[in-house]
């Protein structure tokens, strides 16, 4: 089978290390996947403990390590920004982030920054941060609705309806079949949905289910997604290595086949397993022109040090 992957956060770990995302020991681990083909994309996270300084350079430092990683021809990925902090007041540093190959954001994590309010406030955009969405899609880069609070999402929503642009959702799950202020509400699926957007499900528990997790709790969320009209727009987005726990029987990349045999003896069709684990995500990132991979580049001290 293919697979594509909307958001993992295994790179800061394996730069972190000086490791490889072969034989990394982790949730995504490239030693004989089990995939035809498969696309990730990477987040680099923004740590809120950081200054926007120390969190850009930890970005280059994710980016150079990145160029140097030996990986499977059956491979490919697309970069991200999780927490836009690392922007702090210099909008300039989007430009710099779109040249390296960023093409999705996530505006903000937890808590408040200059762009706004994430899930757990009740803060929308602030002035400067509709200045970095409306630079964010001059410059090619798709902001992410995962973490922001309802406010701002329902503020990029209307901005991306203005310019006729697509939003993303990498990793949410369904605030219906589980209310949690991280999960999406139903009238933001539906407007994804309606600007060509995609949502990637989160396979963290906490934000499944307070029960006991497993694949048919998955399989709630997702045909709960489906039942708003989402089958050309639903995903993965596994939040791989950026979670302490998984369900029973997801435990890393090499399980996902089992979630669709779990799914196809359910009664899913064929079709519909492939579009949910690696076309639809596919035909996104086509619709908007992006590779499915990070082009290499040449770094330079201008360019790392811009602060």
């Amino acid at each position: 089978m293919k697979y594509f992957d909307l958001h993992c956060d295994t790179l800061p770990i394996v730069t972190e290390k000086r490791n490889s995302l072969m034989d990394s020991g982790m949730m995504v681990d490239l030693t004989d996947h089990p995939f035809e083909a498969y696309t990730q994309v990477l987040a680099v996270f923004s740590d809120p403990s950081l200054s926007a300084d120390d969190a850009y350079d930890r970005f280059w430092q994710c980016r150079r390590h990145l160029d140097i990683l030996s990986l499977p021809d059956s491979f490919s990925c697309i970069l991200s920004v999780e927490n836009g902090s690392l922007i702090g007041n210099r909008i300039e540093r989007i430009d710099r982030l779109a040249e390296a190959g960023v093409r999705l954001m996530n505006p903000v994590w937890a808590g408040d920054n200059l762009i706004g309010g994430a899930w757990d406030t009740r803060h929308g955009l602030t002035a400067f941060g509709r200045e970095v969405i409306d630079r964010a899609y001059q410059t090619g880069i798709i902001p992410d609705l995962s973490h922001a609070s309802d406010e701002m999402a329902k503020e990029i929503l209307q901005v991306a309806s203005r310019k006729g642009m697509p939003v993303i959702a990498s990793h949410s799950c369904a605030r219906t079949v589980y209310l949690h202020g991280r999960n999406l509400p139903d009238d933001y699926f539906r407007e994804i949905v309606q600007c060509g957007g995609i949502v990637g499900l989160s396979l963290y528990p906490h934000h499944l289910t307070d029960e006991n997790c497993t694949m048919e709790t998955i399989r709630h969320h997702l045909e709960h997604y489906l039942s708003l009209g989402g089958e050309d727009h639903i995903a993965i987005g596994a939040d791989w290595d950026g979670i302490e726990c998984t369900p029973e029987g997801v435990a890393s990349i090499c399980d996902i086949p089992a979630l669709a045999d779990y799914l196809r003896n359910c009664g899913w069709a064929d079709r519909l397993l492939e579009k949910l684990f690696y076309q639809n995500a596919a035909d996104f990132f086509a619709r908007q022109n992006i590779p499915f991979c990070v082009p290499f580049y040449i770094m330079s001290t201008e360019r790392t040090s811009l602060k």
